[in-house]
């Protein structure tokens, strides 16, 4: 578990993941989740590099969901998150990044991390 001033981000197990996919309703998110799931049971020993992360708030409230997209053979990764709508806008998403690719960087594999916006 990763913990920021105001957030706790962990790599989410099987269970919650299968939960958690349960959940959605709204099929594309239900599709990359199960891919990430999917992902993460084929590398089992890299399952930190194909999780669903969790984002809550440090009194539980689920603030959104972050990822890794694998490790290259260059040592790149591609983080990927989404913050739910309530908590838009609250500086949640840079803390969590920042957080998160903190962690990944102090990774022997990792020498990159990088993410798309629009």
């Amino acid at each position: 578990m990763i913990e920021t001033e105001r957030l706790k981000i962990y790599s989410a197990s099987k269970e919650q993941t299968e939960t958690f996919i349960a959940s959605q309703t709204v099929d594309v998110l239900k599709t990359a989740y199960t891919e990430m799931l999917n992902g993460a049971l084929s590398h089992p020993n890299e399952w930190d590099w194909y999780a669903v992360w969790m984002i809550e708030s440090k009194d539980g409230i689920h603030v959104g969901e972050m990822c890794f997209k694998g490790v290259d053979e260059f040592g790149s990764t591609e983080i990927g998150y989404g913050v739910v709508e309530n908590c838009q806008g609250k500086g949640y998403a840079p803390e969590a990044v920042s957080a998160l690719s903190d962690w990944a960087l102090k990774q022997n594999t990792v020498k990159c991390v990088t993410a798309e916006v629009e």
